[in-house]
């Protein structure tokens, strides 16, 4: 496979010199924030909204930087044409707090963008939908996309020879996403999806902002009953699209089949990515 060109701190560099230092607060700390982009035809789903959301995660954990969100697009649009093989691609923007001796940001951040063919989820997964495991479990900082996942990290390696596809978090009085997604539930041919406690990722936002006149939306927040006793649920995330759950834990979503709403928002979701400039 052909070795892509990456960039790291202000330098593209070829993969085998995409190092930081073991000192580096995102290392040793957890402290930094990140974004996944793919590309639709080559060109990259919701940049502007996806870097601008990365700067938002920098300041809600307090990473110091002097980055723009133009100045992170141009990096990424050029590693785009420095890399253009005709293949699709998945893009990782990565901020931490740099080099430190101690718990302070003693150093400027350290940025990371790198870039790898796009691999297509499983096809099955839309076809026959998939299986959560609920968890009792609150993001730290959940409004931004920090790089703690030391729970979704355990929960991977405790289901990998299970048919578990994420951890569904929760709380006494709300569920708020998986390790990996935002989350919707149906009820009645209306949509809710949480509002508060979660990160707002860009795949939710075009069901939530750009198909909101295909389908009565809701942002409001709610428990793991009232998503247990749901017509449908279903997933979001720039990755994985639009997929629907028939199962959490051993109890069954509906009629444990793929539903008819979730079927409809993945193909709308899949039309407007196709005729939009994001």
């Amino acid at each position: 496979m052909k070795e892509y060109k990456q960039y790291l701190n202000g330098k593209y560099v070829n993969e085998s010199e995409l190092l930081i230092s073991p000192r580096d607060l995102g290392f040793t700390r957890s402290y930094a924030v990140f974004d996944y982009i793919r590309t639709y035809n080559g060109k990259p789903f919701k940049l502007i909204d996806h870097i601008e959301r990365l700067i938002e995660s920098s300041k809600l954990i307090k990473i110091e930087h002097s980055y723009t969100v133009a100045e992170i697009e141009n990096v990424v649009l050029n590693l785009l044409e420095i890399n253009n093989d005709g293949l699709e691609k998945s893009i990782k923007i990565i901020m931490s707090g740099g080099v430190s001796n101690s718990m302070y940001q003693t150093s400027s951040a350290t940025l990371v963008i790198y870039i790898d063919p796009f691999k297509p989820k499983n096809p099955d997964i839309y076809t026959k939908g998939v299986r959560l495991k609920s968890i009792k479990y609150t993001r730290d900082v959940p409004e931004s996309k920090n790089t703690n996942y030391l729970e979704g990290v355990m929960q991977a390696q405790v289901n990998k020879d299970t048919d578990i596809y994420e951890p569904l978090y929760f709380s006494d009085s709300q569920v708020f996403e998986t390790s990996n997604s935002n989350i919707f539930v149906v009820k009645d041919n209306v949509i809710y999806t949480p509002k508060n406690n979660i990160f707002l990722g860009a795949a939710r936002g075009v069901v939530v902002n750009d198909l909101k006149n295909k389908f009565q939306i809701i942002e409001q927040d709610f428990d793991l009953n009232f998503l247990l006793n749901a017509d449908e649920v279903f997933l979001t995330s720039s990755g994985k699209e639009v997929v629907s759950v028939v199962c959490v834990d051993d109890i069954i979503i509906g009629d444990g089949k793929v539903g008819v709403v979730g079927e409809l928002v993945l193909k709308e979701f899949r039309d407007f990515v196709n005729v939009s400039n994001f």
